[in-house]
């Protein structure tokens, strides 16, 4: 803890030369400890995209012909190469949208679980394993959001106009409980932001709108502080040498900390995009729970509006956005054919993989708008954004595959955006003892390294210590890991791209 916090953390009394003694309103009394030392952590959010079942590997990874590998020394193998070195867009679904961010991307290839168990299990990606396994009663963001901000994750979920099952898949758990996400945008920004918007929510509004939410009202206790210090450094009666010496000094760590705590609302130097988060505005409606077919697709950017509010804003800081992907529904949904599930999900054939490519393509312009949001909103003086200081995963429970209907368990396809003091970005990575021989990692290779070390990394980036056990469930898969020479993933980070 630096000099500076510690005099934060104590209560102070000043005693001018005149004689005048004075109380300082120090942080402590208006805001929580644990906030304000979490502000110089290297990750201050966590924002988890989930898309179900597997992506196509030759659509999510980079062409073959597009980029060279240098292989890497690391105990179990890797290779890397640099993003800027692949011309025009990463990849079919990775489009242009994510061209300009590409130094602060990470795309990673062949991070599998440790258990061959999870099959249609979204809490997987967050858990290491599934409801029920050992390890596995909490996952990453709820993990994250109790140790560090003691609260629960902002979880969302995307249910299509038809699904027949719309509660049984989730993404979070808490003590071995799924964590069921809010599915009515509109509902979410009320309970959020309270009665500022004038709108009404749409259906499901019998959920009540609460006031501003309290987290809102902490965050604003700097501002009170800082103000209270100005009032001081007017008094005629505090002497030069304790304005120089005790009132200066609080006040520049304060105005510091205000900007870490806050992302600029005002314009960032003519370099960030202002947010307005006063009397935001969002949707006063959402269409769910009808059989228009073109309302998913207002509700996913509904859902993607609010999020990005709700980080911008300092109201959320842990938060999970899952695109429920396993509706069984017939339905022209963008004009796709077939079943969501059955047809699109599984695309064993090439006019399935194209349709699947197209609603790929809709997720991916969503999250790249939202990752560039992020990275155009301006945190505190030191010229970083919002995004720098986020980590933002988008990612699947299942492995992507040459054929999805694979059900595979290795090699997730994850994406990392933002999280620059915890990540080397800017790099696509693939880990295991050997290339494949098409340069594409896919469902038949290796195991490479599990995602429990993502989480690991994650973890400490955060300021958390995972524990000598680990996070997450460690499966039968454990010891194949071990024989390919894997023997740290209880309790390191993922290798080569962890700073």
């Amino acid at each position: 803890m630096s000099n500076e916090e510690r005099m934060l953390n104590r209560r102070l009394f000043l005693r001018s030369s005149s004689g005048l003694l004075v109380y300082l309103p120090l942080l402590p009394s208006l805001f929580s400890a644990k906030d304000a030392l979490a502000a110089d952590a290297a990750l201050k959010r966590l924002v988890v995209i989930h898309c179900g079942h597997a992506q196509v590997a030759g659509q999510w990874f980079p062409k073959p012909a597009g980029f060279q590998w240098t292989e890497s020394s690391v105990t179990g193998g890797a290779r890397q190469a640099d993003l800027s070195a692949i011309n025009g867009p990463i990849s079919d679904i990775l489009d242009e949208g994510f061209s300009t961010l590409k130094q602060k991307l990470l795309l990673l290839g062949r991070l599998s679980y440790t258990s061959n168990t999870p099959n249609h299990n979204a809490e997987a990606l967050l858990s290491g394993g599934i409801r029920g396994d050992p390890g596995c009663e909490n996952s990453l963001d709820v993990v994250i959001a109790r140790q560090v901000y003691n609260s629960v994750p902002l979880n969302m979920i995307v249910n299509s106009p038809h699904s027949d099952r719309p509660d049984k898949y989730q993404l979070s758990m808490q003590n071995g409980n799924f964590l069921a996400g809010g599915s009515n945008p509109a509902v979410v920004f009320m309970r959020l932001f309270g009665n500022t918007n004038p709108g009404t929510p749409g259906n499901g509004g019998d959920m009540p709108a609460e006031p501003v939410k309290a987290k809102l009202e902490r965050k604003k206790a700097v501002d009170h502080v800082l103000e209270q210090y100005k009032a001081l450094l007017k008094n005629p009666k505090i002497s030069s040498d304790d304005k120089k010496n005790l009132l200066d000094p609080h006040m520049s760590y304060l105005s510091e900390l205000q900007g870490k705590l806050m992302p600029s609302t005002g314009g960032g130097g003519g370099t960030s995009t202002p947010v307005q988060c006063n009397n935001p505005m969002g949707p006063s409606s959402s269409p769910v729970n009808t059989r228009n077919d073109k309302d998913y697709e207002v509700v996913v950017e509904q859902s993607f509006q609010v999020l990005g509010m709700a980080l911008k804003c300092g109201i959320e800081s842990v938060a999970t956005l899952m695109l429920h992907p396993y509706d069984y529904f017939e339905g022209q949904v963008m004009g796709l054919q077939g079943t969501f599930h059955e047809s699109v999900g599984h695309a064993n054939d090439d006019f399935n993989k194209a349709q699947k490519l197209k609603l790929q393509r809709f997720y991916a312009g969503h999250v790249s708008k939202f990752i560039a949001d992020l990275n155009s909103v301006q945190e505190g003086s030191s010229g970083g954004s919002v995004l720098d200081s986020t980590c933002v995963i988008w990612g699947n429970d299942m492995g992507a595959a040459h054929n999805p209907n694979n059900h595979a368990r290795k090699n997730l396809p994850i994406l990392i955006a933002g999280a620059q003091k915890t990540f080397k970005t800017g790099l696509l990575v693939d880990f295991g003892a050997s290339a494949p021989k098409d340069k594409i990692p896919t469902d038949n290779d290796e195991l490479g390294r599990p995602i429990n070390q993502l989480h690991i990394s994650i973890l400490k980036g955060f300021g958390v210590d995972p524990g000598a056990s680990g996070f997450g469930n460690y499966g039968s898969w454990e010891k194949d890991f071990k024989t390919a020479g894997v023997t740290d993933i209880r309790t390191a980070g993922l290798p080569l791209v962890t700073k």
